[in-house]
């Protein structure tokens, strides 16, 4: 039996394989000796002239030699360049029986022909290993009921945020009732149940996270910004105010006009709506972003000012009745031509008596009390 190039190279490995080859090739094994159709051992010369051992075991499988027990006294002590230079050398002798230990006079040796490089060859040879399989099937990898939900919000300040949930997800799609917000946003904490896409999202947010309670964020602009929420809406798991909102899918920019709007409280607060008088949740990021909550939409909103004045005026806090005209005359001092609350007259009187009167009626009369 002779011990083939190949499957030396395949146990040892590179780069001791091309490293031991090229000391065989220079003459640099001293001595070998085939004990047995299973033991090798021999001298090599290293570094500086001193000689090494080397003891070799053969692990047979039938015709082959699918690997070896070795050791050597150099200071790698195991699978080094001496080890491949003597089995080399006793593969050219052969492996038929035992033979004294054989002093080898050094000489150089003709390179053999192989212009493939040892990396190259071991990487070649990983192709026809038993059992290798050239084309692997698919593994698609199995989503974990509990899953990760993005919500799109304004926190208490009237900022915008999106903010990370987990979930379980039930069979029919619907979502259980014990969802938690989940501020993990290391990346290399990255839960079970997340994605690898959840892994690079929850690694964004870390990175715009300010810090501090409630988290604030220094989002990016621009096309930097519409790629990252383009992003996220893309999951499939982006939700509109709350975790059971809409399921947010990505629109074109949307043309939005901004008012001030009186609610029952008397309080003014801005109002955005589209040209169909739809409407729409403004959310301040740097270039304002509109969700629409009945159809799930998200975009651009196009306001007809500019982004740093359309965001300021989508987190303006809800304007008292009685300080209304005050914060008109002020913003009509900045010079911009904005939107600004409408003036409220509060009428006030006095000296009057509540109705005292009071009709109890029965069936078929009616008395007056």
């Amino acid at each position: 039996m002779r011990i083939a190039r190949k499957d030396i190279r395949r146990a040892i490995g590179e780069p001791s394989f091309s490293r031991g080859d090229d000391y065989f090739i220079r003459g640099k094994v001293c001595a070998v000796k085939i004990e047995s159709p299973e033991y090798i051992s021999g001298e090599v010369s290293g570094s500086g002239g001193r000689r090494y051992r080397v003891d070799v075991r053969l692990l047979l499988s039938g015709s082959r030699v699918p690997g070896f027990v070795n050791r050597c006294t150099c200071p790698v002590g195991a699978n080094c360049k001496h080890v491949v230079a003597v089995l080399l050398a006793a593969g050219e002798t052969g492996t038929t029986g035992p033979a004294p230990m054989a002093e080898v006079t050094p000489r150089a040796r003709a390179r053999p022909v192989d212009s493939i490089p040892g990396m190259v060859r071991v990487w070649l040879d990983q192709w026809t290993l038993p059992g290798a399989d050239p084309l692997p099937k698919e593994n698609p990898t199995k989503l974990s009921r509990d899953q990760l939900l993005y919500v799109f919000r304004r926190n208490q300040q009237g900022r915008a945020e999106i903010v990370p949930f987990r979930g379980y997800v039930k069979k029919d799609g619907s979502l259980g009732a014990n969802a938690q917000e989940y501020r993990g946003y290391s990346v290399t904490h990255s839960p079970a149940f997340a994605t690898a896409e959840d892994a690079t999202i929850l690694a964004r947010l870390g990175y715009f996270s300010a810090g501090g309670w409630p988290p604030r964020f220094t989002w990016p602009q621009g096309n930097a910004l519409q790629t990252f929420l383009q992003d996220i809406v893309a999951t499939g798991r982006a939700r509109v105010n709350d975790i059971r909102g809409a399921p947010l899918t990505w629109a074109p920019s949307r043309r939005v006009s901004l008012a001030w709007e009186t609610k029952e409280t008397g309080d003014q607060v801005i109002v955005a709506r589209d040209p169909d008088g739809v409407t729409v949740d403004l959310l301040p990021f740097p270039e304002p972003v509109y969700t629409d909550a009945a159809t799930g939409e998200i975009g651009f909103a196009e306001t007809g000012l500019s982004s740093q004045v359309a965001v300021r005026l989508a987190t303006a806090p809800p304007i008292p009745a009685d300080a209304a005209q005050e914060v008109a005359d002020m913003m009509t001092g900045l010079g911009i031509d904005i939107p600004r609350p409408k003036s409220v007259e509060i009428e006030e009187r006095t000296g009057l008596l509540p109705d005292t009167t009071t009709e109890a009626v029965w069936p078929g009369s009616q008395a007056t009390i």
